[in-house]
């Protein structure tokens, strides 16, 4: 599998770096990579690690309303297609990137597949009376297609109703639709006890949302950027909504703020469904 996410970690120098670092490393699924940004201070984490970049810039936080600021600057060196955040005070649940993958398969199994075009059937030409001209072998369902998926077994699920005339079907070939998320947004658990988003949420809501999710850099390079505020995580989810990116909230939670205790940490790294699945703009 080749890696896809790397994390973004502004650093002001904490001690606490160390164990962020240690959920990363630890994680059950290696195809990560990480950028550390020290904010106007001198690294405190030296590492051999090829997968974790360090660099040092000019301060640019200003307390808790400007880190922000430093994730830009980590985005624009990123080199993955996705684009992930931890705090040096926080850490991940060990399975967070494995669960970042399988996220996407998910999505990709619910709502990907093959665009059905006829593309590439088997076909015979009949007469013009507007009868099937196209042969469907192999195809298990041919129930209301407007265009195909594939179902959890790998079968092409396609519909021919409304096809007149298939004389171009040789022609167009079906092509697999790589259909994902834009944005996976994970439960997090914060230090006053609190999770969010709401375990029955049925959207994400200022206040109710932090910087435990996951984005396409596409989205960066559009222009949706951290703006330093008290709320930055939240306004740039939400600049993201307004903007109709596909975004999923998981059921799972994967990110822990400052000083949860390790035992609560263990209990939440099972694959252990603790809220409900939401999709914004599918």
């Amino acid at each position: 599998m080749n890696n896809k996410l790397t994390f973004i970690i502004p650093s002001i120098g904490r001690n606490t770096l160390q164990n962020t670092i240690q959920s990363l490393e630890n994680q059950t699924n290696a195809n990560w990579c990480a950028i550390i940004i020290f904010d106007g201070c001198t690294p405190n984490f030296k590492t051999t690690n090829p997968k974790i970049k360090i660099i040092q810039i000019e301060k640019l936080g200003q307390g808790v309303n400007s880190a922000g600021l430093v994730r830009n600057e980590g985005i624009k060196l990123a080199e993955t297609e996705w684009i992930a955040f931890v705090d040096d005070d926080d850490t991940l649940a060990i399975n967070y990137v494995e669960t970042f993958y399988e996220e996407l398969q998910f999505f990709h199994d619910m709502y990907g597949g093959v665009v059905c075009d006829v593309s590439g059937c088997d076909y015979e030409v009949v007469d013009g009376s507007g009868s099937l001209v196209c042969d469907m072998s192999g195809v298990i369902d041919a129930s209301g297609c407007h265009y195909a998926r594939i179902d959890g077994s790998g079968s092409l699920v396609c519909d021919m109703s409304g096809v007149i005339d298939a004389s171009g079907c040789i022609e167009n070939k079906a092509t697999k639709n790589d259909y994902e998320p834009d944005v996976i947004i994970f439960r997090m658990k914060t230090y006053y006890g609190d999770i969010c988003p709401d375990l029955s949420t049925d959207n994400f809501y200022n206040g109710k949302v932090g910087i435990s999710f996951a984005m396409k850099k596409t989205i960066f390079n559009n222009n949706i950027i951290f703006v330093p505020s008290c709320t930055e995580d939240y306004f740039i989810l939400d600049k993201i909504r307004e903007n109709n990116y596909k975004i999923m909230i998981s059921p799972y939670l994967r990110y822990f703020v400052r000083n949860i205790p390790k035992e609560e940490i263990d209990a939440f790294t099972k694959n252990k469904i603790i809220g409900n699945r939401v999709l914004l703009n599918i």
